[in-house]
């Protein structure tokens, strides 16, 4: 279990990591959806680095070793919660790009100007 779990871990932030340098790279993908992506795959890199490196300690540990202290609890609880709106977030934020995009594309370049994508990534 540990193993598969590590290689899942190790697997997706590689996969995260290459999209991004992807986007990066690639001058094509410069435009308003990738980059706004670009904070999505952020986003699942800091999630699962903070929730995998844990449960992969609680994995080796035997059971009457794994504890937590309330204070840990309270942490674990407020950036799991955070990483889930934030992922939320950017998805709706996406959603309103492809809205724009669709419902008004000769203002699309106006609307979503580079600007407020700053806007926006910064909103997320």
């Amino acid at each position: 279990v540990f193993f598969m779990l590590f290689m899942s871990y190790i697997f997706g932030l590689l996969v995260n990591a290459g999209i991004l340098v992807l986007i990066f790279i690639d001058k094509n993908l410069h435009q308003p959806m990738y980059l706004i992506f670009c904070n999505l795959l952020v986003s699942d890199i800091i999630g699962s680095t903070h929730v995998f490196p844990r449960l992969l300690l609680d994995l080796l540990r035997p059971p009457s070793e794994r504890l937590i202290t309330y204070y840990e609890c309270v942490v674990q609880a407020f950036t799991t919660q955070l990483y889930g709106a934030t992922s939320h977030t950017v998805l709706m934020i996406m959603a309103f790009d492809r809205y724009v995009a669709i419902c008004n594309p000769l203002r699309y370049a106006a609307i979503m100007s580079p600007r407020m994508v700053v806007k926006l990534t910064l909103f997320a």
